[in-house]
């Protein structure tokens, strides 16, 4: 599959990801389970235990729960308030395609905040693999295969598990799903074909 424009209409993608996604019954998050932290409607467990990154989607997967999405600086810093001092933790990020230092959230909504970078980060983004742990002040790429703390999110009731497993890229996913399915690869052909029609006509998505 061809390197993924960066300027497509995500929102679009994920609708039309969704159509083929895992469903999971799940619980409201306006009542966090026991042990749960909650911000706002939202409830988080934080792990300091630490697993790969396939390993901790796997483990909130099974809780109804996926790796945690930050809508507000706010969120974040009330999570990194619950940390460890020095101990990183796995969040739901997902490199769009190998090589670039492009990420966005596991539902495809964009990072709509400034990222700061521990010193030296990052710097595994040309990996087969790579994910974004957090820590209390920093943000920092790490190959999959490395054991991290990791934080899920309980899924609302509205909300749908776009991968039933943790992707590597989003690129790397579109193409194995493509070569699997006939109906989906005639589908994104059509979605980046009305891109394409629209951005050379000069409307915006």
């Amino acid at each position: 599959m061809a390197s993924m424009n960066f300027d497509v209409n995500y929102i679009e993608l994920s609708r039309l990801l969704v159509k083929n996604a895992c469903q999971i019954s799940n619980l409201s998050a306006s009542d966090c389970p026991k042990s749960w932290l909650q911000y706002e409607n939202r409830c988080y467990l934080i792990s300091h235990n630490g697993r790969t990154l396939q390993s901790a989607f796997e483990y909130c997967k099974l809780l109804g729960a996926h790796l945690a999405i930050f809508r507000s600086l706010g969120e974040q810093e009330f999570l990194a308030s619950k940390f460890k001092e020095g101990t990183l933790y796995w969040i739901g990020s997902l490199q769009v395609t190998r090589g670039r230092m492009f990420y966005i959230w596991l539902d495809l909504t964009p990072i709509n905040y400034h990222w700061n970078w521990l010193p030296g980060k990052p710097n595994y983004y040309e990996n087969a693999c790579s994910g974004v742990s957090v820590g209390k002040e920093y943000f920092s790429d790490d190959t999959c295969p490395t054991g991290r703390g990791f934080i899920c999110q309980k899924l609302n009731r509205n909300e749908t598990l776009l991968f039933d497993e943790y992707p590597g890229t989003l690129t790397d996913y579109i193409g194995h799903k493509m070569v699997k399915n006939d109906n989906f690869k005639s589908e994104i052909f059509q979605f980046f074909k009305s891109y394409q029609n629209q951005a050379r006509s000069g409307k915006s998505c």
